[in-house]
């Protein structure tokens, strides 16, 4: 009987033996295998670029950044975590967010900066261009976004979040760009490139400008991703049919606003031309095989690049080159504070930076026909919500059911 547990026990052991040899054989860096989070996976020398500093692109590897952060960790934990200003749960309440990483200011100056006499910060650059690793996905930001001194946040460089550690299978990649505080849109997943430019980046002057509402059913569209499928307007549609026009070197201007603490905050982004060209203003939704259903937060400014959660929500503007679309919806909701569905017109037109006090301007109605109107007219203008549509009342009782309006020249 006792030689008949050695047996057992002998072969347990042989195989206990085996297991282990085979998981220091997949663990040992050299197969690139790991768990379904791609845990084991070594990535040290997934690398970081970064331009418009110098004439050479900066190189920083994964391995510099976790170096740095032995001395410079910038750490938010599920005791004091961080939150992007436009995720609410179900409750309405901000989702936490754990992360480590290390500032983008740290590593300029640890691996990047020249000048051992003077500071580089990232503030100092007008604007910033974050590209992925994946489908070259890029948005731009202001220093609004990530200058302190300019209302923004601090960027952080993630290499941990929400307890996972960050590697090229996970779904945040093997970089993740942090902005507490600011739009999960700003928060890059994969990240790879960073773009610094000297170039100030001013809003367009629309001299053209289109209502979202108002807009014919030609230009609606879809846009499959992932295993949903959005529905609304089709920019390229529009720039097909010329509503649009613009080239790669334009970037399009995207207003839009956050719901939070009981008030609508305004957030301002700017995309370029690969993402903006195929974009969607999405304000319907399929969800997998389910029924198309409203969208709560349209309009929803969805690239066909990029990944979950980098799209723009609550779109009310956006404009490129000289002509711009604008949602009377969005703008009703945000403005109109005292609830009498009525709008100084001047307020829709500053929206797209159109307004000027030495222009007349043609206003279309629903029916195709024009008006002129001039600036002092236009200044004492008021926008109503009816069911009829939107009626632009001016003078003593003269008005419009307006569907577009344009600058005419000076």
């Amino acid at each position: 009987m006792k030689k008949g547990w050695i047996t057992v026990f002998t072969v347990l052991l042989a195989f206990i033996m085996l297991v282990g040899f085979a998981a220091c054989e997949k663990d040992n860096g050299e197969s690139g295998g790991g768990d379904e989070n791609g845990q084991n996976i070594s990535d040290d020398d997934y690398t970081l670029e970064i331009y418009g500093i110098y004439d050479q692109p900066a190189l920083v590897t994964k391995a510099q950044i976790k170096q740095l952060a032995q001395t410079k960790l910038v750490e938010y934990t599920w005791d004091n975590p961080c939150y992007a200003s436009d995720k609410t749960d179900d409750d309405g309440n901000p989702i936490p967010h754990a992360v480590k990483g290390v500032y983008l200011d740290d590593i300029l100056n640890e691996y990047v900066n020249q000048n051992e006499s003077e500071p580089l910060y990232s503030g100092s650059f007008p604007a910033m261009t974050l590209i992925d690793d994946e489908n070259n996905y890029s948005m731009i930001f202001t220093q609004e976004v990530y200058s302190v001194a300019h209302g923004g946040s601090d960027m952080i460089i993630a290499f941990e979040y929400d307890g996972i550690t960050l590697n090229p299978n996970e779904k945040s990649g093997a970089l993740r760009a942090v902005f507490p505080d600011q739009a999960m849109g700003a928060w890059v997943k994969k990240l790879k490139q960073i773009v610094f430019s000297e170039i100030e980046i001013e809003m367009p002057e629309a001299e053209k400008l289109n209502f979202i509402e108002m807009l014919d059913q030609k230009y609606y569209g879809s846009l499959q991703k992932g295993e949903n499928t959005w529905y609304g307007i089709s920019l390229a549609a529009l720039f097909e049919d010329g509503l649009l026009q613009a080239d790669e070197n334009h970037k399009m201007y995207v207003e839009a606003w956050d719901f939070e603490e009981g008030e609508y905050k305004a957030f301002v982004r700017w995309t370029a031309y690969d993402y903006y060209s195929g974009a969607l203003l999405a304000n319907e939704v399929k969800e997998g095989q389910g029924p198309k259903t409203p969208y709560e937060q349209s309009y929803r400014f969805e690239g066909a690049s990029g990944g979950k959660g980098m799209s723009i929500k609550n779109t009310l503007a956006v404009s490129v080159k000289k002509a711009a679309l604008l949602s009377l919806e969005n703008a009703f909701k945000v403005f109109d504070t005292d609830g009498d569905n009525a709008l100084d017109f001047t307020v829709i037109l500053e929206r797209v930076n159109m307004y000027s006090e030495t222009h007349s301007y043609t206003v279309t109605d629903i029916d195709g026909d024009q008006t002129v109107l001039t600036a002092p007219q236009l200044s004492q203008a008021v926008l109503s919500k009816t069911e009829e549509g939107y009626i632009l009342t001016y003078g003593q009782s003269d008005s419009i059911n307006i569907k577009s309006i344009s600058k005419k020249a000076a």
